[in-house]
């Protein structure tokens, strides 16, 4: 849902299975489940750029966005991501 080609309807569908998986952690054992918990903090995180970016730039294509945004057409600097998970700066 959210490779390559992608929209807002697969980015909700993708998001919806990765809640599904977070809210199964508690069932999986410790090292399993600690690995999994990783790879949920990734995806929410890909899911919410991939969501936010309204446009189609270089590899990756909005099918629902076709065009490019020539307000994104700048330096992205990446912050302090743990806002994802709750943490400092968290909105």
């Amino acid at each position: 849902g959210a490779g390559v080609v992608r929209t807002a309807g697969s980015l909700r569908a993708a998001g919806a299975v990765v809640e599904e998986v977070a809210g199964a952690l508690g069932s999986v054992p410790s090292a399993a489940g600690a690995e999994l918990a990783n790879l949920v903090v990734v995806a929410r995180a890909i899911l919410l750029a991939a969501a936010v970016r309204t446009e189609s730039r270089g590899a990756h294509t909005r099918a629902d966005f076709p065009d490019t945004d020539p307000a994104w057409r700048r330096r992205l600097v990446q912050g302090d991501a743990r806002w994802f998970t709750g943490g400092a700066g968290a909105p």
